[in-house]
């Protein structure tokens, strides 16, 4: 797979602690994404960083990691999520990258259940 195919724009923030990019998912409606580099401690001698990536909350300013937006783009979402990685490395070449998803937390059955309910 082509990471660099099809991806959408990317707008850059970064932080001392974070490095934050949004770009606007473009599927059956437009829904603002975040993907973000969040600082989480040194591990040996290497800054440790998580990747989270989600729906973007404008007002809490923050990721909604638990929802599924089913847009019909995911290839182009998951390929755009992707593409920033390098980008990352280009910033900080010596750091260690950690994936921790939010199906990691333990209330996380539970509010899928929930969220079952609901439908």
């Amino acid at each position: 797979m082509n990471i660099n195919a099809r991806v959408y724009p990317l707008k850059e923030a970064i932080k001392v602690e974070s490095i934050r990019y949004l770009f606007v998912s473009q599927g059956y409606k437009e829904k603002i994404k975040v993907v973000e580099f969040e600082y989480s401690g040194i591990f040996g001698d290497r800054n440790v960083f998580n990747l989270a990536s989600g729906d973007y909350n404008a007002e809490t300013n923050s990721i909604e990691d638990d929802t599924n937006t089913n847009n019909g783009d995911v290839c182009q979402v998951f390929n755009t999520v992707l593409s920033v990685i390098p980008r990352f490395f280009q910033i900080y070449e010596d750091a260690a990258l950690m994936v921790k998803g939010s199906d990691s937390r333990i209330d996380f059955v539970d509010m899928q259940i929930e969220l079952q309910e609901k439908l």
